[in-house]
């Protein structure tokens, strides 16, 4: 017997459906939405160029989305193979509570060359054209692969205290506590000038006690800041997930949660999907 769906409007029943409402704004739908731009700027610059490739987009449910392009490119004719393969892959991935909610990472593989572009947050539709003609040989080196220029600014600003990294997500200040910050900060640097100066007079012979009392001292110190980092309240934001099974819907949703009112169709459907695989 077929299950009807409940109406919405009716307030004389209570929808108790085992399904879980989805919104249009979520931000693996904002990462479809630029892959579905750069599958249209991929299909466009092919067009403009004259040539026929594989344009390949991930399926509904493939998490996080991409696009593929394949392509082989006709060599010179005393050259072997006769053809270059060239495979482009543009991936868009969503990155939940973080500074950049959308990164892509460009994967690019023609004959021996290889270029790979890991989480840039700005890949705009004219980066998507220069990936696309370089992979088509038709093209230089897309200006936001620098590889060394990356490197050098990622190895001079990791050594520069209090400048923001690269794809860092700074705390938001409701969340500081600039007191366990500083406390912390402090009891741990008179700790350390305990301990040098406690181990000082311990090995020169210098009033021994005394010296003991201050490494005594230091190492309590880090006791103490110990006790205070483990006692600090600590908070963590993940992406918000139903109360109920199923709770991870990381990859994909489970059909039961996403098209009401089927459970009590299952022999139909059962038979219906025999049907066509016979």
């Amino acid at each position: 017997m077929s299950a009807s769906i409940a109406d919405p409007s009716d307030r004389s029943r209570v929808d108790a459906s085992p399904i879980l409402r989805s919104s249009s704004h979520a931000g693996w739908d904002d990462a479809m939405r630029v892959r579905d731009h750069f599958v249209a700027t991929i299909r466009e610059t092919l067009d403009s160029e004259g040539i026929e490739a594989l344009v390949i987009p991930s399926q509904a449910g493939v998490y996080p989305p991409w696009v593929k392009l394949e392509a082989w490119l006709p060599q010179a004719a005393d050259r072997l193979p006769a053809v270059q393969r060239a495979e482009l892959e543009i991936v868009v991935d969503h990155k939940a509570y973080h500074r950049y909610s959308t990164v892509c990472t460009a994967r690019l593989l023609r004959g021996a060359r290889r270029l790979e572009l890991a989480e840039r947050e700005d890949f705009s539709t004219v980066d998507v054209k220069q990936w696309v003609l370089h992979a088509l040989d038709r093209g230089a080196t897309p200006t936001n692969y620098s590889p060394i220029a990356d490197a050098l600014v990622a190895l001079v600003m990791s050594f520069i205290p209090f400048v923001e990294k690269p794809h860092h997500t700074p705390i938001a200040d409701p969340y500081k506590n600039k007191w366990h910050i500083s406390l912390i900060g402090g009891l741990s640097l008179a700790s350390l000038a305990l301990l040098v100066f406690g181990g000082g007079m311990l090995f020169n012979g210098d009033a021994p006690g005394g010296g003991l009392l201050l490494v005594l001292l230091g190492i309590a110190g880090f006791v103490v800041v110990a006790a205070i980092a483990m006692l600090r309240p600590v908070r963590v934001f993940v992406a918000a997930r139903p109360v109920a099974e199923p709770r991870n819907l990381r990859l994909v949703d489970s059909w039961h949660t996403v098209i009401a009112g089927l459970g009590g169709d299952i022999d139909l459907l059962r038979d219906r999907i025999f049907g066509r695989l016979s």
